[in-house]
Protein backbone atom coordinates (compact mmCIF):
# COMPACT_ATOMS: atom_id res chain seq x y z
CA UNK A 1 0.00 0.00 0.00
CA UNK A 2 1.30 3.32 -0.75
CA UNK A 3 2.37 5.88 2.32
CA UNK A 4 0.53 8.73 2.46
CA UNK A 5 2.61 11.96 2.23
CA UNK A 6 3.51 14.31 4.81
CA UNK A 7 5.02 17.40 3.19
CA UNK A 8 6.45 20.18 5.14
CA UNK A 9 7.48 23.18 3.64
CA UNK A 10 10.65 24.43 5.91
CA UNK A 11 11.53 27.80 4.52
CA UNK A 12 14.87 27.24 5.28
CA UNK A 13 18.22 26.90 4.63
CA UNK A 14 19.94 24.29 7.06
CA UNK A 15 23.77 24.86 7.71
CA UNK A 16 23.93 22.17 10.23
CA UNK A 17 22.53 19.09 12.00
CA UNK A 18 21.01 21.21 15.11
CA UNK A 19 18.13 20.36 18.00
CA UNK A 20 15.45 21.27 15.05
CA UNK A 21 16.96 18.96 12.03
CA UNK A 22 16.92 16.52 15.19
CA UNK A 23 13.42 16.56 15.57
CA UNK A 24 12.56 16.09 12.35
CA UNK A 25 14.76 13.15 11.72
CA UNK A 26 12.71 11.69 15.09
CA UNK A 27 9.37 12.93 13.61
CA UNK A 28 9.99 11.20 10.52
CA UNK A 29 10.70 8.00 11.93
CA UNK A 30 7.81 8.01 14.18
CA UNK A 31 5.38 8.59 11.28
CA UNK A 32 7.15 6.24 9.21
CA UNK A 33 5.52 3.51 11.67
CA UNK A 34 2.75 5.49 11.49
CA UNK A 35 2.20 4.54 7.12
CA UNK A 36 3.01 8.16 6.60
CA UNK A 37 6.57 9.03 4.15
CA UNK A 38 7.84 12.94 5.12
CA UNK A 39 8.87 15.19 2.44
CA UNK A 40 10.72 18.11 3.73
CA UNK A 41 10.98 21.46 1.17
CA UNK A 42 14.34 23.42 2.07
CA UNK A 43 15.31 26.71 -0.17
CA UNK A 44 19.01 25.22 -0.38
CA UNK A 45 20.08 21.47 -0.19
CA UNK A 46 20.94 20.86 3.50
CA UNK A 47 24.77 21.42 4.20
CA UNK A 48 24.87 18.63 7.05
CA UNK A 49 25.91 15.11 5.14
CA UNK A 50 24.84 13.57 8.95
CA UNK A 51 21.48 15.50 8.57
CA UNK A 52 20.84 13.83 5.41
CA UNK A 53 22.14 10.41 5.75
CA UNK A 54 19.40 10.25 8.76
CA UNK A 55 16.78 11.81 7.21
CA UNK A 56 17.26 9.36 4.39
CA UNK A 57 17.38 6.03 6.77
CA UNK A 58 13.63 6.98 8.14
CA UNK A 59 12.36 7.31 4.15
CA UNK A 60 12.41 11.33 3.75
CA UNK A 61 13.03 12.66 0.95
CA UNK A 62 14.34 16.19 0.54
CA UNK A 63 12.77 18.72 -2.10
CA UNK A 64 14.21 21.86 -3.00
CA UNK A 65 12.55 25.10 -4.03
CA UNK A 66 13.75 28.67 -3.24
CA UNK A 67 10.24 30.03 -2.48
CA UNK A 68 11.52 32.92 -0.25
CA UNK A 69 14.45 34.82 -2.28
CA UNK A 70 12.05 34.99 -5.00
CA UNK A 71 8.91 36.95 -6.91
CA UNK A 72 5.76 36.06 -5.42
CA UNK A 73 4.25 34.10 -8.75
CA UNK A 74 7.13 32.00 -9.06
CA UNK A 75 7.00 31.08 -5.31
CA UNK A 76 3.81 29.87 -6.15
CA UNK A 77 4.23 27.95 -8.87
CA UNK A 78 6.96 25.79 -7.22
CA UNK A 79 4.06 25.85 -4.10
CA UNK A 80 1.30 24.56 -6.81
CA UNK A 81 4.12 21.97 -8.26
CA UNK A 82 4.82 20.34 -4.90
CA UNK A 83 1.34 20.05 -3.70
CA UNK A 84 -0.26 18.54 -6.79
CA UNK A 85 2.82 16.32 -7.56
CA UNK A 86 2.78 14.92 -4.09
CA UNK A 87 -0.61 15.01 -3.11
CA UNK A 88 0.22 14.93 0.43
CA UNK A 89 -2.30 14.11 3.11
CA UNK A 90 -0.95 16.74 5.42
CA UNK A 91 0.77 20.02 4.60
CA UNK A 92 2.77 21.36 7.74
CA UNK A 93 4.10 24.83 7.32
CA UNK A 94 7.90 25.97 9.28
CA UNK A 95 9.35 29.39 9.11
CA UNK A 96 7.10 30.69 6.56
CA UNK A 97 6.97 34.40 6.11
CA UNK A 98 5.34 37.05 3.51
CA UNK A 99 3.42 35.90 0.60
CA UNK A 100 4.21 31.76 1.03
CA UNK A 101 2.38 32.04 4.51
CA UNK A 102 -0.62 32.94 2.23
CA UNK A 103 -0.13 31.30 -0.52
CA UNK A 104 0.44 27.61 1.45
CA UNK A 105 -2.57 26.87 2.75
CA UNK A 106 -5.11 28.55 0.10
CA UNK A 107 -3.48 25.74 -2.72
CA UNK A 108 -3.50 23.31 0.06
CA UNK A 109 -7.12 23.74 -0.04
CA UNK A 110 -7.71 23.47 -3.57
CA UNK A 111 -5.67 20.08 -3.56
CA UNK A 112 -7.80 19.05 -1.26
CA UNK A 113 -4.87 18.22 1.50
CA UNK A 114 -6.68 17.13 4.96
CA UNK A 115 -4.47 18.77 7.37
CA UNK A 116 -2.91 21.91 7.19
CA UNK A 117 -0.99 22.85 9.74
CA UNK A 118 1.67 25.79 10.95
CA UNK A 119 4.23 25.89 13.13
CA UNK A 120 5.29 29.27 14.49
CA UNK A 121 8.76 29.33 15.80
CA UNK A 122 8.93 33.04 16.25
CA UNK A 123 7.22 35.79 18.34
CA UNK A 124 5.06 37.03 15.11
CA UNK A 125 4.70 40.77 14.20
CA UNK A 126 1.81 41.65 12.75
CA UNK A 127 1.76 45.45 12.76
CA UNK A 128 -1.34 47.00 10.99
CA UNK A 129 -1.51 44.66 8.16
CA UNK A 130 -4.26 42.22 8.13
CA UNK A 131 -2.61 40.02 5.62
CA UNK A 132 -1.09 37.54 7.92
CA UNK A 133 -3.82 37.65 9.81
CA UNK A 134 -5.66 36.58 6.96
CA UNK A 135 -3.46 33.90 6.22
CA UNK A 136 -3.27 32.09 9.87
CA UNK A 137 -6.74 31.89 9.54
CA UNK A 138 -6.70 29.90 6.16
CA UNK A 139 -5.02 26.86 8.36
CA UNK A 140 -6.60 24.22 9.90
CA UNK A 141 -4.50 24.58 12.69
CA UNK A 142 -1.76 27.14 13.98
CA UNK A 143 0.81 25.49 16.29
CA UNK A 144 2.34 28.23 18.81
CA UNK A 145 5.62 26.82 20.46
CA UNK A 146 4.95 28.41 23.54
CA UNK A 147 2.03 30.41 25.23
CA UNK A 148 3.74 33.71 24.78
CA UNK A 149 3.17 33.24 20.81
CA UNK A 150 -0.26 31.49 20.94
CA UNK A 151 -1.35 34.28 22.91
CA UNK A 152 0.06 36.93 20.75
CA UNK A 153 -1.73 35.34 17.77
CA UNK A 154 -5.08 35.03 19.54
CA UNK A 155 -4.53 38.75 20.35
CA UNK A 156 -4.11 39.98 16.78
CA UNK A 157 -7.21 38.56 15.47
CA UNK A 158 -6.52 34.60 14.75
CA UNK A 159 -9.45 32.09 15.43
CA UNK A 160 -8.43 31.27 19.17
CA UNK A 161 -10.14 27.84 17.53
CA UNK A 162 -7.29 26.75 15.97
CA UNK A 163 -4.93 28.49 18.01
CA UNK A 164 -2.93 25.54 20.40
CA UNK A 165 0.22 25.93 22.28
CA UNK A 166 2.78 22.49 21.70
CA UNK A 167 6.66 22.82 23.12
CA UNK A 168 8.63 20.86 21.13
CA UNK A 169 11.76 19.04 22.87
CA UNK A 170 15.42 17.13 23.03
CA UNK A 171 16.30 13.96 22.22
CA UNK A 172 17.85 11.39 23.58
CA UNK A 173 19.52 11.33 27.64
CA UNK A 174 21.58 14.40 28.22
CA UNK A 175 24.12 14.25 30.79
CA UNK A 176 27.11 16.15 31.53
CA UNK A 177 30.73 14.59 30.67
CA UNK A 178 34.03 15.48 31.57
CA UNK A 179 35.79 14.62 28.93
CA UNK A 180 34.24 16.32 26.72
CA UNK A 181 34.44 19.44 29.12
CA UNK A 182 37.98 18.78 28.99
CA UNK A 183 38.39 17.93 25.16
CA UNK A 184 36.39 21.38 24.14
CA UNK A 185 38.14 23.33 27.00
CA UNK A 186 41.39 21.85 25.80
CA UNK A 187 40.18 22.61 22.00
CA UNK A 188 40.38 26.66 22.83
CA UNK A 189 42.75 26.53 25.54
CA UNK A 190 40.65 27.32 28.56
CA UNK A 191 41.68 26.11 31.78
CA UNK A 192 39.91 23.96 33.93
CA UNK A 193 39.89 26.56 36.52
CA UNK A 194 38.04 29.42 34.59
CA UNK A 195 34.51 30.50 34.43
CA UNK A 196 32.41 29.56 30.75
CA UNK A 197 29.80 31.13 29.03
CA UNK A 198 28.33 29.65 26.45
CA UNK A 199 25.88 30.75 23.61
CA UNK A 200 24.62 28.91 20.52
CA UNK A 201 23.06 31.24 18.24
CA UNK A 202 23.68 32.61 14.06
CA UNK A 203 24.39 35.94 13.44
CA UNK A 204 21.42 38.06 12.90
CA UNK A 205 20.77 41.05 14.96
CA UNK A 206 17.55 39.74 16.41
CA UNK A 207 19.73 36.74 18.45
CA UNK A 208 21.72 40.17 20.15
CA UNK A 209 25.24 38.93 20.18
CA UNK A 210 26.63 42.55 19.37
CA UNK A 211 24.92 42.95 23.56
CA UNK A 212 26.36 40.19 24.53
CA UNK A 213 30.04 40.96 23.83
CA UNK A 214 29.43 44.53 25.13
CA UNK A 215 28.17 43.37 28.03
CA UNK A 216 31.04 41.08 28.46
CA UNK A 217 33.42 44.46 27.84
CA UNK A 218 31.90 45.63 31.24
CA UNK A 219 32.32 42.45 33.33
CA UNK A 220 36.11 41.26 32.22
CA UNK A 221 37.97 43.80 33.20
CA UNK A 222 36.86 42.62 37.10
CA UNK A 223 36.22 39.19 35.66
CA UNK A 224 40.19 38.46 33.43
CA UNK A 225 39.96 34.80 33.49
CA UNK A 226 35.95 34.71 32.55
CA UNK A 227 35.63 32.99 28.63
CA UNK A 228 32.92 32.71 26.37
CA UNK A 229 32.21 30.14 23.35
CA UNK A 230 30.08 31.00 21.15
CA UNK A 231 28.18 28.16 18.83
CA UNK A 232 27.29 29.18 15.69
CA UNK A 233 28.90 31.63 14.05
CA UNK A 234 31.22 31.76 11.23
CA UNK A 235 34.57 33.55 12.43
CA UNK A 236 35.19 33.94 8.39
CA UNK A 237 32.02 35.49 7.73
CA UNK A 238 31.39 37.56 10.47
CA UNK A 239 31.97 41.13 11.51
CA UNK A 240 31.66 40.47 15.45
CA UNK A 241 35.12 38.60 16.02
CA UNK A 242 36.60 41.92 14.67
CA UNK A 243 34.38 43.49 16.90
CA UNK A 244 35.09 41.47 19.83
CA UNK A 245 38.94 42.67 19.09
CA UNK A 246 38.24 46.12 19.07
CA UNK A 247 36.40 45.93 22.74
CA UNK A 248 39.52 44.15 23.56
CA UNK A 249 37.85 40.99 24.92
CA UNK A 250 38.83 38.51 21.75
CA UNK A 251 41.16 36.77 24.10
CA UNK A 252 38.03 35.80 26.48
CA UNK A 253 35.93 35.15 23.31
CA UNK A 254 35.68 31.58 21.36
CA UNK A 255 34.33 31.07 18.05
CA UNK A 256 33.27 27.34 17.57
CA UNK A 257 31.86 27.78 14.44
CA UNK A 258 29.01 25.58 12.67
CA UNK A 259 29.34 22.45 13.98
CA UNK A 260 26.59 19.76 14.19
CA UNK A 261 25.69 18.57 17.66
CA UNK A 262 26.26 22.25 18.61
CA UNK A 263 25.11 21.27 22.10
CA UNK A 264 28.01 18.73 22.99
CA UNK A 265 30.02 22.51 23.44
CA UNK A 266 27.68 23.37 26.33
CA UNK A 267 29.45 20.48 28.31
CA UNK A 268 32.81 23.13 28.64
CA UNK A 269 30.37 25.76 30.06
CA UNK A 270 29.52 26.72 33.25
CA UNK A 271 26.81 29.42 32.22
CA UNK A 272 24.67 29.97 29.35
CA UNK A 273 23.31 33.36 27.67
CA UNK A 274 20.65 33.53 25.37
CA UNK A 275 20.46 37.46 24.56
CA UNK A 276 17.76 37.60 22.33
CA UNK A 277 16.25 41.42 21.24
CA UNK A 278 13.05 39.90 19.76
CA UNK A 279 11.80 37.13 18.37
CA UNK A 280 12.58 34.03 19.86
CA UNK A 281 8.93 31.74 20.47
CA UNK A 282 10.84 29.38 22.58
CA UNK A 283 14.74 28.90 22.10
CA UNK A 284 15.38 25.34 21.85
CA UNK A 285 19.10 26.22 22.93
CA UNK A 286 18.27 27.43 26.11
CA UNK A 287 16.16 23.73 26.39
CA UNK A 288 19.97 22.52 25.98
CA UNK A 289 21.48 24.07 28.73
CA UNK A 290 18.34 23.16 31.39
CA UNK A 291 19.17 19.75 29.84
CA UNK A 292 22.70 19.39 30.95
CA UNK A 293 21.81 21.48 34.50
CA UNK A 294 23.48 24.83 33.36
CA UNK A 295 22.13 28.04 34.69
CA UNK A 296 20.64 30.53 31.98
CA UNK A 297 20.05 34.24 31.70
CA UNK A 298 17.42 34.66 28.84
CA UNK A 299 15.97 38.17 27.63
CA UNK A 300 12.51 38.16 28.61
CA UNK A 301 10.91 38.03 25.21
CA UNK A 302 8.01 36.05 24.16
CA UNK A 303 8.64 32.21 25.44
CA UNK A 304 11.81 32.53 27.51
CA UNK A 305 10.01 32.71 30.80
CA UNK A 306 8.58 29.19 29.93
CA UNK A 307 11.49 28.08 30.29
CA UNK A 308 13.59 30.10 32.76
CA UNK A 309 12.30 31.30 36.24
CA UNK A 310 13.88 34.10 37.27
CA UNK A 311 15.93 33.43 40.16
CA UNK A 312 15.22 29.74 40.47
CA UNK A 313 16.99 28.50 37.31
CA UNK A 314 18.58 31.88 35.45
CA UNK A 315 17.81 34.95 35.49
CA UNK A 316 15.38 37.04 33.31
CA UNK A 317 16.97 40.17 31.65
CA UNK A 318 15.08 42.81 29.73
CA UNK A 319 15.99 42.84 25.86
CA UNK A 320 18.38 45.31 23.91
CA UNK A 321 19.38 46.31 27.50
CA UNK A 322 23.78 45.87 28.38
CA UNK A 323 22.97 47.20 31.79
CA UNK A 324 20.27 44.46 32.67
CA UNK A 325 22.61 41.82 30.94
CA UNK A 326 25.67 42.06 32.27
CA UNK A 327 24.14 42.50 35.69
CA UNK A 328 22.32 39.34 35.46
CA UNK A 329 26.22 38.04 34.14
CA UNK A 330 28.00 39.94 37.03
CA UNK A 331 25.34 38.33 39.81
CA UNK A 332 25.68 34.97 39.18
CA UNK A 333 29.55 35.17 38.76
CA UNK A 334 29.07 36.68 42.77
CA UNK A 335 27.32 33.54 43.28
CA UNK A 336 28.84 29.98 42.29
CA UNK A 337 27.33 28.62 45.27
CA UNK A 338 23.67 28.81 43.68
CA UNK A 339 24.63 27.63 40.42
CA UNK A 340 24.41 23.67 41.02
CA UNK A 341 20.51 24.20 42.43
CA UNK A 342 19.62 26.21 39.57
CA UNK A 343 20.93 23.54 37.06
CA UNK A 344 19.04 21.39 39.01
CA UNK A 345 15.69 23.17 38.94
CA UNK A 346 16.41 24.01 35.22
CA UNK A 347 16.90 20.16 34.41
CA UNK A 348 13.93 19.13 36.40
CA UNK A 349 11.58 21.74 34.17
CA UNK A 350 13.34 20.48 30.80
CA UNK A 351 11.98 17.16 32.61
CA UNK A 352 8.65 17.98 32.74
CA UNK A 353 7.93 20.15 29.76
CA UNK A 354 10.64 19.79 26.82
CA UNK A 355 10.96 16.13 25.91
CA UNK A 356 10.87 15.44 22.84
CA UNK A 357 9.52 11.91 22.56
CA UNK A 358 6.72 13.23 24.56
CA UNK A 359 6.51 16.15 22.16
CA UNK A 360 6.06 13.94 18.68
CA UNK A 361 3.82 11.43 20.34
CA UNK A 362 1.33 14.55 20.81
CA UNK A 363 2.05 15.94 17.62
CA UNK A 364 0.96 13.19 15.79
CA UNK A 365 -2.09 12.46 18.18
CA UNK A 366 -3.27 15.87 18.59
CA UNK A 367 -2.58 16.99 15.21
CA UNK A 368 -1.85 14.81 12.66
CA UNK A 369 -4.41 11.59 12.82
Amino acid sequence: MQKKVILHFTGMKSTKYGALEQYFVELTGFCRKKGYQSIFQYEQFPQSSAYLSDLNNCGAQIKVANTLDTNPIDAAKKIIKLIFELRPEIVHGHFRSRYTLFFIPIIARLAGVRKIIATVRTNPNFGTKSIRRFAFNAYHQIIGVSRAVSETLVGAGVNPKIVATHYQGLFGHRKKSQKLRRQFRDEFGITNQAVVIACIAFDTPFKGLDLLLKALSRVIPDHPQLQTIIIGVDPGKSALPEHAAKMGINKNVHWAGIRDHGWRLLNAADLYVQPSRFGEGLSLAIMEALALKIPVIATRVAGQSEAVINGVNGYLVEPDNIASLDGAIKRLLANPSKWETMGMSGYQRYRRNFLGEDSIKKLFEKYYQ
